[in-house]
């Protein structure tokens, strides 16, 4: 797992992370407006070449700049005994961070991944997918991004962080679209 870190501010509102579904706000009954997706995989740690679920760890996910009033914004997951963790969200909007250079960030979600025995990790996650909204111009911002194509990854770790969203193959996600992605915790 390769860290990509924006500047991370420490109060972030971690209670506000409730359940593992930014789609709804308990207590409302509206939903958050855009195409729904699960990020689902495992949280695994690399121990001598070996790599082995984590059960108990805690992520944290969250989205900036998403303005509707039935989006929770952070949601938070612990990981069962096999590892395992689900997220519900939906694809952002891009935005801007430089008009003179038009540098916009491309949707991505940001994750913290917390363990016991671990240095804490912070990530972001991209999207892809022909079936995600407005792919095509998504993959000219991934392709661009000052973030994701910084000198501090190798491509092939870049690669890794984009992630593929697809209809469900099992059939039990009907509502959404799925991507799949396992962080690796290290020593």
């Amino acid at each position: 797992m390769t860290e990509i870190c924006e500047n991370l501010d420490f109060r972030l509102p971690v209670s506000e992370a409730n359940d593992n579904d930014l789609t709804t706000i308990q207590g409302k009954n509206g939903k958050a407006k855009g195409q729904v997706v699960y990020i689902r995989g495992k949280v695994l740690r690399d121990t001598w070449g070996t790599l082995k679920p984590v059960q108990g760890a805690v992520l944290i996910e969250w989205i900036e700049r998403l303005y509707d009033d039935n989006f929770q914004y952070w949601e938070r997951c612990i990981t069962d005994a096999d590892g395992n963790y689900s997220f519900k969200t939906i694809v952002l909007g891009f935005y801007p961070v430089n008009f003179e250079k038009q540098w916009y960030r491309p949707p991505h979600l940001h994750f913290m991944v917390m363990a016991p025995g671990v240095p804490q990790l912070v990530t972001q996650l991209y999207f892809k997918g022909e079936q995600v909204p407005g792919n095509d111009f998504i993959q000219e911002l991934n392709a661009k991004d000052g973030i994701l194509r910084s000198n501090r990854m190798t491509q092939a770790e870049q690669e890794s962080v984009i992630i593929e969203y697809t209809k469900d193959s099992t059939s039990l996600i009907t509502d959404g679209l799925v991507g799949h992605y396992n962080f690796v915790l290290t020593l």
